[in-house]
């Protein structure tokens, strides 16, 4: 079985993906959108972290801190990141 070739695979793809709009002119117009104001990416931000799944762990939100608490217990960082509150 032969590898496909990136080339095979971005001649394929991104014809869907303009024809899509998420790459070329109407992907630039999308972006152009109303962006959305950073008080309100702060409320969704704290929309998000005030569901259940964010009360029933330890979470740290300080990736300084985290790194620091890693280092002295000689574990690893589980990290979760996400921009779902983005518009």
């Amino acid at each position: 079985m032969s590898l496909i070739s990136w080339k095979a695979v971005a001649a394929t793809v991104l014809p869907v993906f303009a024809v899509l709009g998420l790459v070329g002119p109407q992907a630039s117009l999308a972006a152009q959108a109303k962006q959305p104001t950073q008080e309100e990416l702060v409320h969704k931000r704290d929309e998000k972290f005030a569901l259940p799944v964010f009360k029933k762990a330890d979470w740290t939100f300080d990736y300084d801190a985290a790194r620091e608490e890693a280092k002295k217990s000689g574990k690893v960082i589980f990290a979760y990141f996400s921009r779902s509150y983005a518009a």
